[in-house]
């Protein structure tokens, strides 16, 4: 936009003054006047282009130096950030049995007294396209058998859900906050 403002004006001043300027001359017929602006018009931008690649060089050097310097955050800081940000366990005690959810960056395990009865790794980029897990176990109260179902997962806030004969018996809704990475909020 600045550079628009400034050809209008450069044209303005020198389109009144064009004749007086150069009467008897060379430039006095009109393709000659089109093809001198046209060659001032890429002076100019040519002169923008130098300056703007000197500016982005300059930030270039400066982006190098905090990276020298240990100012950025590597990849594998944010990974192991993002790692320790997924880690979550729930303890559930149900009748005589003590339920244990342990959610990890990729894997999700069910332990029953300290027992692992059930694990989902995500091996694969493509796994993390699938929102929640499923981990199930059979349990015995009073002589009956039950299956234990334990949902974990979410797009935006990590659940977990834990039924029992399918019925819920515990939930709990944990909601990021991405954009100031901490805890929003505790269903």
């Amino acid at each position: 936009m600045i550079k628009f403002l400034m050809y209008v004006v450069i044209f303005f001043v020198i389109g009144y003054n064009y004749a007086i300027i150069t009467k008897g001359t060379i430039f006095d017929h009109f393709l000659i006047m089109l093809l001198s602006l046209f060659v001032f018009i890429f002076l100019v931008e040519w002169l923008f282009s130098m300056i703007r690649k000197r500016k982005i060089r300059n930030q270039n050097s400066q982006i190098e130096e905090n990276a020298e310097n240990g100012k950025e955050q590597s990849l594998e800081d944010l990974m192991q950030e993002l790692k320790t940000e997924f880690n979550k366990t729930w303890e559930i005690p149900y009748k005589d049995y003590q339920i244990k959810v342990v959610n990890k960056y990729n894997e999700e395990q069910l332990y029953i007294n300290d027992k692992l009865v059930d694990s989902r790794k995500r091996t694969s980029w493509y796994s993390f396209l699938i929102p929640f897990q499923s981990l199930k176990a059979p349990i015995e109260v009073d002589h009956q058998p039950m299956d234990i179902k334990v949902k974990l997962g979410g797009l935006v806030s990590l659940q977990c859900k834990v039924y029992i004969n399918k019925e819920l018996v515990f939930k709990e809704k944990i909601k990021y906050d991405w954009l100031r990475d901490n805890i929003k909020e505790k269903d």
